[in-house]
């Protein structure tokens, strides 16, 4: 299904029957929320940090980079870091890499952030259920 398939096309607006039927109630009144554009443009992907306009794990990397470098939060630990990040970037594997460096940056969403964001109604660990699922409770600290 496609986002396109939510929407009432001739009046512009949501099919809020269907996207109370398929979602969450919380879920559905946020889409509910969202407002359609009236334009009939067709969307198209976009990465807006490379001239090709075509997204790249090479580009996104000289995105942030530059972007903690404009922040002023470029640190002496991410000098350290540099050799290792860049025989890392070199490993010639599936993209395992990828998931490395989100968990070393806090980035893989795990139960706990989707609580936050409003997306899961439970922040406890799956695994265990004692605490909240956490990616250094997960990889350190869940039995």
């Amino acid at each position: 299904m496609f986002v396109s398939d939510l929407i009432h096309h001739d009046i512009r607006c949501w099919n809020a029957p269907l996207i109370n039927e398929i979602f969450l109630p919380f879920e559905a009144q946020q889409i509910l929320q969202l407002p359609i554009s009236f334009s009939q443009l067709q969307d198209e992907f976009v990465w807006g940090a490379s001239q090709s306009a075509i997204f790249s794990v090479k580009s996104s990397y000289h995105f942030l980079k530059a972007r903690r470098e404009a922040d002023g939060s470029h640190s002496s630990m991410q000098n350290n870091n540099h050799r290792v990040w860049k025989k890392l970037w070199k490993i010639k594997s599936i993209p395992r890499h990828i998931h490395f460096w989100r968990i070393l940056h806090e980035k893989l969403l795990v139960k706990n952030d989707l609580f936050k964001k409003g997306i899961s109604s439970d922040p406890l660990c799956v695994l265990c259920g004692e605490h909240n699922e956490t990616i250094s409770h997960l990889l350190m600290e869940c039995h």
